[in-house]
């Protein structure tokens, strides 16, 4: 469906004409319907990692400057969620994985000794910082690289024919959300029939991203030890 298309149907939906359900409106509960979408999605999804389709660029990774002396670098307010962390030595050419730590683990409470120096080798995600382990020697451009999750394309008052960028079959899910919305301040009497539809759909949204992955699942293997 298109913004126009839902639009439409999120009035069709609590009979709302335009002036008494605003465009304006309309669109800021569609976005966070959109929001809701994949907060659902992401909690249900396995290996295959859900993207916008409005988007072109896969997979999202960015690299900055490594700072000699600096041991923090700002996490981009964009990323979602982080999927892997890599750095290059000194005149490398490849980028070599980062270890995560965390400071709830005793083991690593050494690791935000700031004394510490030479080519990182773990970090840690503390509020807007990657914290790195041990603190850079050396200063090099495109050498701190971040794999991650990016959140959902919004729409705009003047979208006309953007689809939401979540799989179609749950594209109503959005226009759903908007109705209930609308009903809750105006309707009260229907907004639990809505709310209802939408439960039913929530649960489809996640039972789909749950499994659509069917070509790569992780197997489970018997370890053998030996007590010699």
């Amino acid at each position: 469906m298109t913004f126009t298309q839902l639009v439409t149907e999120s009035r069709r939906l609590v009979k709302a004409t335009e002036v008494a359900y605003p465009i304006s409106e309309v669109t800021d509960s569609l976005n966070r319907a959109l929001d809701s979408a994949v907060s659902l999605i992401r909690q249900a999804e396995g290996r295959w990692q859900w993207q916008d389709t409005n988007d072109s660029t896969a997979p999202y990774s960015s690299t900055t400057t490594i700072t000699s002396g600096t041991n923090q670098i700002v996490i981009d307010p964009t990323y979602e969620r982080v999927q892997r962390v890599a750095i290059k030595a000194p005149g490398a050419t490849y980028f070599t994985k980062l270890i995560p730590f965390d400071v709830a683990d005793p083991k690593c409470l050494d690791m935000y000794n700031t004394a510490q120096t030479g080519v990182p080798t773990h970090y840690d995600k503390m509020g807007k910082y990657f914290i790195l382990y041990p603190t850079p020697n050396y200063t090099q451009a495109n050498s701190f690289q971040v794999f991650y999750e990016q959140g959902p394309s919004y729409f705009t008052t003047a979208d006309t024919t953007k689809a939401p960028g979540i799989e179609p079959l749950f594209h109503r899910y959005l226009s759903l959300s908007a109705a209930y919305d609308y009903a809750m301040i105006n309707l009260t009497k229907v907004a639990g029939t809505i709310r209802q539809e939408m439960a039913l759909m929530e649960k489809k949204i996640q039972d789909f991203y749950a499994h659509r992955d069917k070509d790569d699942k992780p197997q489970m293997r018997v370890r053998t030890q030996s007590f010699r």
